[in-house]
């Protein structure tokens, strides 16, 4: 009568289906690839903008243990510059009388760092006091 003879290959039914699974697997994986590949070059940019911010403090902070008149000249740190890279940093002092009611005479010494392509600047700031009144 009838002879069946041996399947190979696939349904039409199986390749619909393989199709409508890659289809889906393929754009989420590109997706979560191209996220983690974003997160990881912006938290590299924000460990720079952290490593920038940290020099300038240690700078000023040598700066004040090797003059011991540094409150004299310590506003010769401000200044606005443009750093490789895209980097810009910008340092401000601030000079408090009665620091927060503390009878302590201060300086405030703030450093920002951005990036063009990092939404938010990363900001530091030390308190370096003069002495106790």
């Amino acid at each position: 009568m009838y002879k069946f003879r041996e399947e190979r290959g696939f349904t039409l039914l199986e390749v619909i289906v393989v199709v409508v699974i890659v289809g889906v697997a393929l754009p989420s994986l590109f997706i979560l690839i191209g996220n983690v590949s974003y997160g990881s070059f912006r938290n590299k940019l924000m460990n720079n903008a952290v490593n920038i911010a940290s020099s300038r403090l240690e700078q000023v902070q040598a700066f004040k243990d090797e003059n011991w008149d540094w409150y004299k000249t310590i506003t010769k740190f401000e200044e606005d510059e443009t750093l490789a890279d895209g980097f810009t940093r910008k340092t401000e002092v601030e000079h408090f009388e009665d620091w927060e009611s503390t009878g302590y005479e201060a300086y405030g010494v703030t450093v920002t760092v951005g990036h063009q392509k990092l939404d938010d600047a990363y900001q530091v700031t030390i308190y370096l006091t003069k002495y106790s009144r």
